[in-house]
């Protein structure tokens, strides 16, 4: 992927409230993205942002089971 933050950020996990939903923030000096993978074999609700962060494109509202999902994040001062 072209985003530098994949390769090099800092590795920030979040909080997904369901133990099939694997999420996490890879975030360096200019930018974010949060990675959210759906284990399960069922939808899934997506998780929320974490405080301080924004995203450029609306959060899918349910994980399709088995599928990665990647957004591009702002960060809020």
């Amino acid at each position: 992927n072209a985003n530098s933050a994949l390769r090099n950020g800092q590795l920030i996990p979040v909080e997904s409230g369901n133990e099939a939903v694997l999420a996490y923030i890879r975030a360096e000096s200019t930018r974010a993205v949060l990675v959210v993978v759906n284990l399960a074999r069922t939808s899934s609700p997506n998780v929320a942002l974490p405080a301080g962060y924004g995203s450029r494109a609306p959060l899918t509202r349910t994980l399709a089971p088995r599928r990665a999902y990647t957004y591009e994040l702002t960060k809020r001062p």
